[in-house]
């Protein structure tokens, strides 16, 4: 035995390196695809998060302006305003200020006047204690009105309390003079949006968490989810509206940040990236036009991919213990290949030395081998079993050929040896089995009533095929025979017969069709009856033919207690009874179409040879004719009678 094989020079090796890289470089590469495709998808859904969440704040942050120009306008209009810049104090328009104020649920409603020095003078107040002060210095610090809320005549101002903390919205009106066109007055409503911001800045916690600010004009965050962003800026701030705006508010934390917040990418705006606490946010603004303020939704970039990094190292995990323990498996599998290899040698060298007995043991390594082994196995034990088919088939041959043998014994004597003979009758027959032995028969013999010999004919189908019916119609057909001989009337002939019959099919459910008739030559009377057969079909003399129906049931259904009545018909010279079974009504061409009754009236109609034999053969070309190709279902049986001078 030489020296083992290193096994980087084995199959196994190379098999182990092939599956590792065709397994690892697909990982990778879908793996860049997979990060690259979801960061983008996860973007595109934090946005639509995003906007979905700020929409939700539409109506609280829209409540938190007061009232609109137009009904400033027509507090204005309504209440006279202009007539009271004349009088310093006005108490029953303080009233009518305090009952609007309290019917919006505003924090007050100021009437201001401008003064010819430009000073800014409370004259009227729904707050009694405001009426008198001077705010000159509040309206030049805030800049309040610019040129373009001067040009609209109104504007909209949020700011907190001198003294407190307390967010209030201002909503003032310019009020002109009618005579100079000149400001005249202002008119503010302030409100007390406390409840208004702490709604809108609730942060939304469902997905994950997603923070608010309320965004002044200058980009200042006026109010945040969070209280340390509140005062941030976007915006480079001068220092003269750094100044004046830190002088309208008391900054208690200190002065405005002095340098905006780093802003990494706003070229999708209103979505932008900008960074707060050294943390990447993805945020989106939305605007309100008619507040002059915009809303503020954001969350953390770790917070929007915390989900999907952990679902894409749950994969990866997945990934990797997949190689891991598939790569061991693989190692171990082709250091087992050897073992069902030889499992299958040494069988198959068992089978050369003439041994049948031995099999391949499945090895749980085996994989292919198992197969290769599986074949073997059923080979081996197909030849076994067609060895003993082979035997069982040579048994049921001879089983067969016995029962065969005794079913044409029994078919031999359904027939008649020979056709029997009878003054002016022709008689002539055909049967013609689907299968080597069936049920069907016919029949004609002679007997002798009251010293007159009369003509019995008869046809009969049995249900089934086989030897089974055949032994049922070779009972039946014996029945028949000996009533037929003892009673005079062929319908108490056939009842009697039924009903012994029926002892014998009453558990098998066999029955028997049969039509039978008695012909006296003397008064040229046919008597029938048909127990569920098809019509005796009659050729007269003069070429016309017809169908002799009855309706009987037919024989071996049940035991009946009434009496079987007969029809009868005369018969002239040259007239031609045609016995059938539905052999022949029921062959079909290749199409599937019928030969039936009115095909086989026509062949009979126009049959030329007036002898029984000669009719027989033309009722079989017809049909012959019809059918073709297609195959034949079911027993023939034909039994003509023609009656001649």
């Amino acid at each position: 035995v030489g020296p083992m094989i290193p096994f980087r020079k084995t199959i196994g090796f190379r098999l182990l390196a092939v599956s590792f890289i065709l397994l690892t470089l697909p990982l990778l590469v879908d793996s860049f695809i997979l990060i690259q495709n979801r960061y983008r998808a996860t973007i595109v859904d934090a946005k639509e998060y995003l906007v979905e969440v700020a929409q939700m704040r539409d109506l609280p942050f829209s409540q938190m302006q007061p009232v609109k120009k137009p009904l400033l306008e027509i507090f204005t209009h309504f209440l006279h305003l202009q007539d009271h810049f004349q009088s310093k104090e006005d108490k029953q328009l303080d009233q009518e200020l305090k009952q609007l104020s309290k019917a919006g649920d505003f924090y007050g409603i100021f009437l201001l006047k401008i003064t010819e020095d430009g000073k800014y003078e409370v004259v009227a107040s729904s707050n009694e204690e405001y009426v008198g002060r001077d705010y000159t210095d509040l309206f030049k610090t805030t800049a309040l009105f610019s040129e373009e809320d001067f040009a609209r005549g109104y504007t909209n101002y949020i700011t907190y309390g001198r003294t407190t903390d307390i967010p209030f919205f201002l909503v003032a009106h310019i009020i002109f003079s009618e005579v100079t066109g000149e400001p005249e007055g202002i008119l503010v409503v302030a409100k007390d949006v406390t409840s208004n911001i702490q709604t809108v800045l609730a942060p939304d916690m469902r997905k994950y968490p997603v923070n608010f600010a309320v965004l002044l004009p200058s980009s200042i965050v006026f109010a945040a989810t969070d209280p340390d962003f509140r005062f941030q800026h976007f915006l480079p701030l001068s220092d003269t509206f750094r100044e004046k705006y830190e002088k309208e508010i008391p900054f208690n934390e200190g002065p405005l940040p002095e340098n905006p917040l780093p802003v990494d990418d706003e070229s999708d705006y209103p979505f932008f990236e900008f960074t707060w606490e050294d943390e990447a946010q993805i945020g989106y603004i939305k605007t309100f036009p008619a507040t002059d303020l915009a809303l503020l939704a954001y969350s953390e970039k770790k917070e929007i991919f915390k989900l999907p990094i952990q679902n894409f190292f749950k994969i990866y995990l997945v990934y990797f213990c997949i190689l891991l323990f598939g790569g061991i498996l693989a190692y171990l599998l082709i250091h087992r290949m050897a073992k069902p290899m030889r499992n299958i040698s040494r069988v198959m060298l068992s089978l050369q030395k003439g041994d049948l007995e031995t099999r391949y043991q499945a090895d749980p390594f085996g994989f292919e081998i198992n197969r290769l082994g599986d074949i073997y196995n059923r080979t081996i034990d197909a030849v076994i079993e067609k060895k003993q088919q082979a035997q069982e088939e040579r048994v049921q041959k001879e089983t067969l050929a016995q029962e065969l043998y005794l079913g044409r014994e029994v078919q031999r004597n359904l027939f008649p040896e020979k056709m029997p003979t009878y003054p002016t009758v022709d008689l002539a027959e055909s049967y013609i089995p689907a299968i080597e032995v069936g049920g069907d028969f016919y029949d004609a013999f002679v007997r002798e009533i009251d010293g007159r010999e009369q003509l019995v004919l008869g046809v009969a189908d049995a249900s089934g095929k086989g030897v089974q019916a055949c032994f049922y119609s070779l009972i039946l057909r014996n029945i028949l025979r000996v009533f037929a001989r003892e009673f005079e009337d062929i319908g108490k002939a056939i009842a009697e017969a039924n009903n012994l019959f029926q002892i014998d099919t009453a558990e098998t459910g066999m029955f028997v069709t049969a039509v039978m008739g008695i012909y006296d030559m003397e008064n040229r009377e046919f008597h029938y009856y048909s127990a569920g057969h098809n019509p005796i079909l009659v050729r007269r003399q003069d070429g016309s033919v017809e169908y002799l129906n009855h309706m009987g049931i037919a024989m071996g259904i049940f035991h009946s207690e009434g009496e079987f009545h007969p029809h009868s018909t005369r018969l002239e010279r040259g007239d031609t009874l045609v016995l059938y079974s539905d052999g022949i009504t029921e062959a079909h061409d290749p199409h599937n179409h019928l030969f039936g009754e009115k095909r086989l009236a026509l062949s009979v109609q126009e049959i030329s040879k007036m002898s029984a034999s000669s009719i027989v053969e033309e009722i079989l070309q017809a049909v012959s004719g019809f059918t073709g190709e297609a195959p034949q279902h079911d027993d023939i049986t034909l039994l003509v009678m023609h009656i001649y001078d």
